[in-house]
């Protein structure tokens, strides 16, 4: 039973992610605060 499942989750794992959407992209980076640093 274990050999098995070992060897079916071989193929398994290869496919799996082609079956799986891809994620979706990062958000993009916020622009850089382009604000005067406050007086201290």
């Amino acid at each position: 039973c274990r050999e098995n499942y070992r060897g079916r989750s071989r193929p398994w794992t290869v496919e799996q992610p082609i079956m799986i959407p891809p994620s979706p992209p990062p958000a993009p980076a916020p622009p850089p605060s382009v604000t005067p640093p406050s007086p201290s």
